[in-house]
């Protein structure tokens, strides 16, 4: 949590540039929450995942993939760090050469072994995400091995399914692109 020096009842986007640079720190709807580092599991499917979304983005000319640590600045009270993100080459303005400013078109979390993280990437930061405009919202499970996927429609996101580690899915932000979850938790 926030240290005591600088607890407040709602944070906004000026507190946070101004938080300790020692710790990553994320504010959700205007309270702040100290990220611990993630573990090694966590690791590996981030980077299996932006591999594979890399390779092809890349490949079709499509936008950018980007990785934590990143500020995405949705709100001036919701400043979040996701573990992958991607923006379609026709919205690069949000990009600057600071941060994010705005909703990524596609967003995926890695819950982490901090039940409180798993809430808050479940909860706070998935509502976060559909307020924001945020059209495609996965939730990976690195220890149980499973992916929770989510597209925006008519402003709220809806389950598209819950895959297992021997499945595979099509991304809708990224036409074309089968994610298999083998290669993900491999």
């Amino acid at each position: 949590m926030v240290v005591a020096a600088i607890k407040k009842d709602y944070y906004t986007y000026q507190d946070y540039i101004h938080f300790p640079d020692d710790k990553r720190w994320e504010i959700v709807n205007g309270e702040a929450y100290m990220v611990p580092a993630p573990y090694t599991k966590h690791q590996d499917v981030s980077r299996n995942i932006e591999i594979i979304l890399a390779n092809y983005i890349i490949k079709e000319k499509l936008g950018k993939i980007y990785d934590a640590p990143i500020d995405v600045v949705l709100n001036e009270y919701t400043v979040v760090q996701p573990d992958v993100l991607f923006i379609a080459k026709e919205r690069m303005d949000i990009v600057t050469e600071k941060n994010i400013q705005g909703a990524p078109d596609l967003v995926i979390e890695i819950l982490s072994r901090d039940p409180k993280g798993t809430l808050r990437d479940k909860r706070e930061k998935k509502k976060a995400y559909e307020d924001a405009g945020v059209k495609e919202y996965i939730i990976v499970d690195s220890i149980a091995n499973y992916a929770e996927h989510f597209y925006l429609i008519n402003d709220k996101f809806q389950e598209i399914g819950v895959y297992g580690e021997d499945d595979k899915f099509e991304l809708k932000t990224i036409n074309g692109l089968i994610i298999e979850l083998k290669n993900v938790f491999e």
